[in-house]
């Protein structure tokens, strides 16, 4: 038991845990960052379309009863007016989301290429030799 206990504290000791600890706690608060900033912008150009559409929509609907009014239209022209631009706004939101999902699915793959084209920072020595028998790993008494 005092053995384990011993490699767990070499363990502890030589693999730089406080290091990697506080890199990952860093890299970490920085993709917060980004997503944060991300959820923002989206939400912001989400907003910003659905009044763009709403106003569009309430103008035409405001043309087409001034027209009924008038005697030019009927209701049910105010209805087809009405169906067709909201089967035309709604394609605009699926169209929006599905850019966005291409858009960091590129990201994601750029991001991906350039974590695979990095050389790690350890490279194993030139005088390094290769073990002469391979350990199996059985545990004999």
């Amino acid at each position: 038991a005092v053995v384990s206990t011993q490699s767990g504290h070499y363990g502890r000791d030589f693999n730089n845990e406080k290091f990697e600890g506080a890199n990952y706690s860093k890299l970490l608060a920085a993709f917060e960052q980004g997503s944060l900033k991300t959820q923002s912008s989206l939400s912001l150009l989400n907003s910003g379309q659905q009044i763009i559409i709403t106003a569009g929509i309430t103008a035409s609907m405001y043309l087409a009863v001034q027209q009924i009014l008038s005697g030019n239209m009927s209701v049910g022209d105010l209805v087809m007016i009405n169906l067709l631009l909201i089967q035309v706004a709604q394609p605009l939101n699926f169209l929006g989301s599905i850019y966005r999902e291409i858009q960091q699915s590129h990201t994601d793959m750029r991001k991906l290429n350039d974590l695979l084209s990095n050389r790690p920072s350890l490279q194993e020595c030139s005088d390094a030799v290769t073990a002469a028998a391979p350990c199996r790993g059985d545990i004999v008494f």
